[in-house]
């Protein structure tokens, strides 16, 4: 926030000038030999202007995955309107020319998203989402679906299972994704209570600076958050139908009345009407943690052709071909990074240096 271990990592590069960095860089291609596969080297564009840069050694490909392709994310995953509270950099362009180098694929369609969908805000203008908060302090809203119906637990602690839930003995992911348009409805008391996002976990807030309001109230002059003074008004608004609306926001505050939600068991203690107006709405879509699909790997991060032979000086690490798929252990993407990269740093070092 800046995450320490970034911090560390940085500055052990910093330490090292031998280690040359380039930025304004993006690899556009691979060199190599277009009969063995061999790599000798990448194709970076620098200005407007394509150069090949010679590795001695080997080239190792460490560049995320594809959070901030939508495309992807619709041919690869179904997902509609999604995008990442992350770096917009992840585009998944590195996919593309390691599927042009001759690279086995994995992990490109799984049955969900190995860290989950998390709810999220995007606005025009920003290339990245506002995570929602996972620590509400009022509890006045509800979730709404496409057809303006509630459809689940709003306050169960999915951030626990990274959105995942069990379904008949299977873990899947929470189905925000999957329910249409959504919406958060809540009232005057959540709008200047309770400050709708993490102010430490997204692009927006520690990369580029954006301090969310913490009533809201900037955020609702800016024209982010829909309002009106009825419940029927707001959904008129929003293009649902208003008796439809009505009725959800009746059932639900009537479970608030009975300390008892018979449809979703929500904790009784997160059960707070939405009775105080104005009253209001934000649309929520979901929130793209991180993508594991890449070129299939081995233990020694070599990257593997489509017979399960390393392609010779190409290795991988990190998010990118990620051997996590449906399922996200807390750590685990961090402590892989870690051991892939250094997997693919000592194996590249250790090769003879290519000669003419």
């Amino acid at each position: 926030m800046p995450s320490g271990v970034w911090l560390a990592f940085d500055k052990c590069v910093a330490l090292r000038p031998r280690i040359r960095r380039m930025f304004d860089s993006p690899i556009v291609d691979l060199v190599q030999d277009p009969d063995t596969l061999e790599v000798f080297g990448v194709i970076v564009e620098q200005g407007g202007v394509r150069r090949a840069l010679r590795a001695r050694r080997g080239v190792v490909m460490a560049t995320g995955g594809f959070e901030n392709n939508l495309a992807m994310q619709r041919d690869y995953g179904g997902l509609q309107h999604a995008q990442p509270p992350g770096t917009p950099a992840n585009t998944g362009e590195p996919i593309k020319i390691l599927q042009k180098a001759g690279a086995d694929m994995w992990h490109l369609r799984n049955r969900g998203q190995s860290a989950g969908l998390w709810p999220a805000f995007r606005f025009p203008g920003r290339d990245t989402a506002f995570q929602r908060n996972l620590f509400f302090q009022t509890f006045s809203w509800l979730d709404l679906a496409g057809d303006d119906t509630r459809f689940g637990n709003e306050t169960a602690e999915w951030r626990l299972t990274h959105y995942k839930e069990n379904a008949h003995g299977e873990w899947i992911d929470t189905p925000h994704h999957r329910v249409g348009r959504m919406h958060m409805i809540f009232d005057e008391v959540t709008r200047q209570s309770t400050c709708l996002v993490m102010k430490i976990m997204t692009w927006n807030s520690i990369v580029e600076g954006y301090e969310w309001s913490d009533d809201n109230a900037a955020e609702l002059a800016a024209g982010w958050i829909t309002s009106a003074d009825s419940i029927e008004a707001l959904a008129t608004k929003l293009g649902r139908d208003p008796a439809r609306v009505a009725e959800t926001v009746r059932e639900y505050n009537a479970a608030c009345a009975a300390g008892h939600d018979a449809r979703f068991g929500r904790n009784p203690q997160t059960l707070q009407p939405i009775a105080k107006g104005p009253f209001y709405a934000i649309e929520v879509i979901p929130g793209i943690v991180c993508t594991g699909d890449g070129a299939r790997r081995n233990i020694e991060s070599e990257v593997l052709d489509h017979d399960g032979r390393p392609i010779r000086r190409l290795y991988e690490a990190g998010e990118l071909g990620s051997m996590f798929s449906d399922l996200y252990q807390n750590g685990s993407y961090f402590t892989e990074a870690m051991i892939s990269g250094r997997a693919a740093g000592r194996n590249a070092v250790r090769l003879t240096e290519w000669a003419d």
